[in-house]
């Protein structure tokens, strides 16, 4: 039973993560029309950006939806922005238990900041049913699925912002849009 548990939370953080990956490199592969520069970054703290770039949380929802599909394991997700850092979603998936299938209710919610001019995540908290599962459960997998994620989000940034003079200093999680903060050089 633990091994089904470790598996299926595996898979649903591999969605959720997946997921905020697409949605990511979608929005910041978008062509560039900012202006060129080959200065190097200096750290400037949040709230001073030169750039703010607002994602409305009806567009990070249905990019995340789009997403989710596409990995053919859930068929509806809805994801939720919750102020100052967090975004939460939640799916059902299909879990085969003594050789039936049965849906179970799945909720993650992640933590998102910026460090270095890197976008960070972490697996705050992880319910099934309303129960919460313990991060030393599925933590490895979680670890290397939060790893990957975390390194497609911030390949998606770096490409989009090269050849700038902006990088990324904070992100901010408002309860109706997802914000961008740059600064130049």
């Amino acid at each position: 039973m633990k091994s089904l548990a470790i598996g299926c939370f595996g898979v649903i953080i591999g969605i959720i993560i997946g997921a905020f990956a697409v949605f990511a490199a979608g929005f910041l592969l978008a062509p560039s029309v900012l202006p060129s520069s080959a200065a190097v970054p200096v750290l400037v703290p949040a709230g001073q950006s030169d750039i703010s770039v607002s994602v409305s949380a009806r567009y990070v929802d249905a990019e995340i939806q789009q997403a989710v599909i596409q990995t053919g394991l859930a068929r509806q997700a809805t994801t939720t922005l919750i102020a100052p850092n967090q975004l939460q979603v939640a799916t059902t998936v299909p879990v085969t238990l003594l050789g039936e299938s049965v849906p179970v209710d799945v909720t993650a919610t992640m933590g998102l900041q910026v460090q270095n001019g890197r976008i960070l995540l972490s697996v705050d908290e992880i319910n099934a049913e309303g129960i919460s599962v313990p991060p030393s459960l599925v933590s490895s997998q979680i670890e290397q699925v939060r790893a990957d994620g975390e390194r497609t989000i911030n390949q998606a940034v770096q490409s989009s912002l090269q050849g700038t003079s902006l990088h990324l200093a904070s992100i901010r999680v408002l309860s109706n849009s997802l914000v961008l903060d740059l600064v130049s050089n």
